[in-house]
């Protein structure tokens, strides 16, 4: 059903800018209605682009909470190369079909 909403929403905005642009056929405003036809579907991108570059800027980064010291082993995909050349006694792997 979500498929037909946007199909539905797509015409209906398509035949409000066609009733648009026939209103301002003889205008010297036509052009900058058809811009704005274009643009309008995209404007909430553009604004969502500039709000997530200011918040990456702002809020983003490496962020630590709880450092675990003297551990064993760690868990991590490369198992045998961090055993063999850094002296860790095991290392674990994710759990496999969800069952640890």
């Amino acid at each position: 059903m979500g498929g037909l909403a946007v199909i539905f929403f797509i015409g209906f905005y398509i035949f409000i800018a066609r009733k648009l642009f026939k209103r301002f056929d003889g205008s010297r405003y036509k052009w900058l209605v058809l811009v704005l036809i274009v643009l309008v579907p995209t404007g909430d991108a553009v604004v969502g682009r500039l709000y997530l570059k200011k918040l990456c800027a702002e809020e983003g980064g490496l962020k630590v909470y709880r450092v675990a010291e003297h551990v064993v082993g760690f868990m991590d995909d490369n198992r045998d190369y961090w055993v063999q050349s850094d002296g860790y006694q095991f290392t674990e792997d994710y759990p496999v079909n969800g069952r640890g």
